[in-house]
């Protein structure tokens, strides 16, 4: 157990403050509102995006506590940051917008798996598997992003692409890097 005034016992405090829950309602309702918005605006394939973001923001449902953690909270500021960059086109508007969207989208969404899949503990003989299969998902999923905006959105060139994935990659292995230093120190952000 871990004792006030240790970094364990800050960091088990800050993981389920009760702040989390309050602040995904605002993120959420940030993300009906551009939905809502984008309806009116007609911008169909807009809203499907945004749609997505929105389900992508109740992840934390998935675990069998379902109380919202610091990372759920990153989770749904990812998808919010992400929401905003496709309803007011700033992936094209502010240079580093893209870059930074899809390596912060990648970490929280690899990070996400880590947590839902291995609940924050692995045996200690599994460490390359994880850090493996951590970034292996996060790569996956923004190669199947990409996929999606190539055919769904088709706005962007392969040099957009290409650069997208290379991000994408460094995200997921900044997330296996997370996950790995959290199963050393033994501590649990979920």
């Amino acid at each position: 157990m871990n004792k006030p005034g240790s970094s364990g016992y800050v960091l088990g405090t800050l993981v389920r403050l009760p702040l989390y829950r309050p602040v995904l309602r605002v993120l959420r309702v940030a993300l009906c509102v551009l939905v809502a918005a984008l309806v009116v605006l007609g911008d169909l394939q807009a809203v499907l995006i945004v749609a997505v973001f929105v389900g992508l923001s109740f992840a934390h449902w998935l675990r069998s506590d379902r109380r919202p953690a610091f990372f759920d909270v990153l989770f749904a500021l990812a998808a919010l940051v992400g929401a905003l960059g496709f309803a007011f086109d700033l992936f094209d508007e502010i240079v580093p917008y893209d870059e930074l969207t899809h390596a912060f989208t990648t970490f929280c969404v690899s990070l996400t798996f880590y947590f839902l899949f291995y609940g924050g503990a692995v045996p200690e003989r599994r460490a390359f598997a994880l850090g493996t299969s951590v970034f292996t998902l996060g790569v996956t999923v923004g190669a199947y992003w990409e996929i999606f905006e190539w055919f769904f959105v088709g706005k962007y060139t392969m040099a957009d692409t290409i650069s997208d994935l290379l991000v994408d990659s460094g995200g997921a292995l900044a997330a296996a890097l997370v996950a790995l230093a959290l199963r050393r120190s033994g501590d649990r952000l979920t």
